[in-house]
C-alpha cells in the first residue's frame, strides 16, 4: 500500500468507528439489557422469616471490610477485587428477613442532626443487635487445562478457581457479646474453551483463533454469600420448629449448611422432637393393647339415673382427650370403687334422712379427690416429659439460649 493511500484508509476506519462524527452532534448509545431487580437464590428463605422474629429487637450493620489485601491493575490505576459495600448488601438481606434495622452505615447526618438541635439523642431508636465481619480471604487455585494440535489447529480447554472466604458475627449491643457467628466459602469457576488453526494456503499464512471464556461473578457471588450467612445468623438465635420450613427454601446446589450451629441445634431437635400425647398412646396400644377388665357385681345394681350419668361423662372425656394406656385400667376401678361404696352408703341408709345424705356426699368428694389426684399424675408425667425435651438417651441436656428472638 502506498503512503497516499494511508489518509484515505485512516479516514474509512475512524468513520466506520465513529471517530469522524461531528462535535456538535451526541454520538449514539448502546444500550444492553434492561435494569431490573437483583435476586438471588436465597430469597425465598429470607422472606420465609418475616413475622418470625419479634418486632421488639433491632438490628444495626458495622463494618464488614475487605481484609483480602488483594488489588488489580484496571485503567487508571488500581481497583479492589472484591466489593466495598458488603455491609451495605447485609442490611438489604435484614430488610428482605422483615426484621426491624436502624441505619449505622452513615452515623453522620444524626450526628449532624443532633449538632443542629434538630433532633434529640433520646429521640434515636437504640440497636439490640448488630453484624460485623470482613471479607478476609481470596485465594487463585492453580488450574489446568489441555490443549491440542494436528497439522497447525487443534481444540484448546482451560479451567481456574478463586477461592474466596467470608466471617460475619451478631454481637448483643448492650453487653458487646457475640451471640452468633457463621464462616462461610465459595469457589469461584472461571474457564475458557476455543480452538485455533495456523496454516498456508499457497504463499499466504492464514491463522483464526475462536473461543470464549466464563467466569462466575464475584460481586454477585458474595452477594449471595451475604445472603445465606445472614439467615444463619437469625436462624442461630430462633427456635429450630421456628426456622426449620425455612430452610427447606434453600437449594442444596446453591448454599449447603452443614457444620453450623443452626445447623447442629435443628439435628437435634428432629431426633429428640417430642411426640403428642394421643400419639404416644396410639403407639402404646398398637404395641400393647390394654386389656379389659370387666366391671364389679355392685356395680351392675347402681340406680338408673346414675348410670346414665356416668355414660354421659365417660361419652364425654372420650371426645375430648383420648384415653392414656395403663392409666384406663386405673379410672375403671376407681369409678367401680366409688360406685360401690355409693351403693352400699345408700343401702346401709335407706331412710336415715340427713346422716345418709352426709355419707353420701362425702364418698362423692372421696371420688372426685381420686379423680383429681389421677389429673396430678398425667401432669406430673407431661412435665417430666417437658424437661426432656433436648435430652437424648446417654447425651447431656441442650438447653436453648437464654434470650431468642421469637
Amino acid at each position: 500500500m502506498s503512503l497516499k493511500a494511508y489518509p484515505l484508509f485512516l479516514c474509512i476506519v475512524l468513520i466506520i468507528t465513529g471517530g469522524c462524527a461531528r462535535h456538535q452532534r451526541d454520538v449514539a448509545l448502546f444500550e444492553g439489557p434492561p435494569i431490573q431487580d437483583v435476586t438471588t437464590a436465597f430469597d425465598t428463605a429470607l422472606r420465609c422469616l418475616r413475622g418470625k422474629i419479634s418486632s421488639k429487637y433491632t438490628f444495626a450493620v458495622g463494618a464488614i471490610v475487605d481484609n483480602t489485601g488483594k488489588e488489580q491493575l484496571s485503567e487508571g490505576g488500581t481497583a479492589k477485587y472484591v466489593t466495598q459495600g458488603a455491609g451495605d448488601i447485609v442490611q438489604t438481606a435484614l430488610l428482605l428477613a422483615g426484621v426491624g434495622v436502624v441505619n449505622r452505615r452513615d452515623p453522620r447526618v444524626l450526628i449532624q442532626e443532633m449538632q443542629w438541635g434538630t433532633i434529640k439523642k433520646d429521640q434515636i431508636i437504640p440497636s439490640s443487635y448488630f453484624i460485623t465481619g470482613s471479607i478476609n480471604s481470596l485465594d487463585f487455585i492453580p488450574g489446568g487445562g489441555v490443549e491440542m494440535e494436528v497439522a497447525g489447529g487443534g481444540p484448546r480447554y482451560r479451567q481456574n478457581r478463586i477461592l474466596i472466604g467470608v466471617d460475619l458475627f451478631l454481637t448483643d449491643t448492650k453487653t458487646g457479646k457475640v451471640v452468633a457467628s457463621v464462616p462461610l466459602q465459595k469457589q469461584i469457576v472461571a474457564y475458557e474453551a476455543g480452538v485455533g488453526m495456523t496454516r498456508f494456503f499457497g504463499e499466504v499464512l492464514f491463522n483464526l483463533d475462536v473461543g470464549g471464556m466464563k467466569r462466575e461473578a464475584m460481586g454477585f457471588a458474595l452477594r449471595q454469600m451475604l445472603y445465606l450467612g445472614t439467615f444463619e445468623i437469625l436462624s442461630q438465635m430462633l427456635h429450630p420448629e421456628t426456622y426449620g420450613e425455612c430452610r427447606a427454601e434453600i437449594d442444596h446446589d446453591y448454599g449447603n449448611l452443614v457444620h453450623t450451629k443452626s445447623t447442629e441445634k435443628y439435628d437435634a431437635y428432629m431426633k429428640v422432637k417430642p411426640k403428642s400425647p394421643m400419639s404416644e398412646d396410639r403407639d402404646k396400644e398398637e404395641k400393647e393393647p390394654t386389656a379389659s377388665i370387666a366391671p364389679k357385681a355392685g356395680s351392675a345394681a347402681k340406680s338408673e339415673e346414675s348410670s346414665q350419668g356416668d355414660e354421659h361423662k365417660d361419652s364425654q372425656q372420650d371426645a375430648l382427650v383420648e384415653p392414656i394406656s395403663g392409666k384406663e385400667t386405673d379410672q375403671e376401678l376407681i369409678t367401680d370403687k366409688a360406685g360401690a361404696d355409693e351403693e352400699e352408703v345408700v343401702e346401709a341408709t335407706e331412710g336415715s334422712g340427713d346422716s345418709a345424705l352426709t355419707i353420701t356426699q362425702e364418698t362423692a368428694d372421696k371420688s372426685a379427690d381420686n379423680s383429681s389426684s389421677g389429673k396430678e399424675d398425667l401432669n406430673a408425667t407431661d412435665d417430666k416429659q417437658s424437661k426432656t425435651f433436648w435430652q437424648e438417651e446417654g447425651v447431656e441436656s441442650k438447653p436453648l439460649p437464654q434470650e431468642v428472638l421469637w
